[in-house]
């Protein structure tokens, strides 16, 4: 097969017809999107906060939830409060070693 001369190839390519682009090509480059769900959009939707803003509002609801009282801090009646009057030296001090199973003896 001998090349083709610059007439011929010129010809060619006046008759040649490029294929359309894809619709996914051209919906990048034209920056179109899909529409998502609104189910989707909802979970992965972002709210842009600045740092200082996230910071301060962590530390308000950290110190909210440290210094209110709740149910769950509250004493028990069925318990009784211990202080540190209540403790007492030990009597006798038998120090014991506990061995692990992989040592020898």
């Amino acid at each position: 097969m001998e090349p083709l001369s610059d007439r011929e190839l010129q010809e060619l390519l006046s008759r040649w017809d490029a294929p359309p682009a894809p619709p996914a090509l051209e919906n990048r480059i034209f920056g179109r999107t899909p529409q998502a769900s609104w189910r989707r959009r909802l979970l992965t939707a972002s709210i842009p906060v600045p740092v200082p803003v996230a910071v301060i509002l962590i530390l308000a609801v950290w110190a909210v939830w440290i210094y209110l009282p709740s149910g769950s801090r509250t004493e028990s009646p069925g318990r009784q409060r211990v202080s540190f009057a209540d403790f007492q030296p030990v009597e006798e001090l038998r120090p014991q070693v506990i061995r692990s199973p992989y040592e020898s003896n």
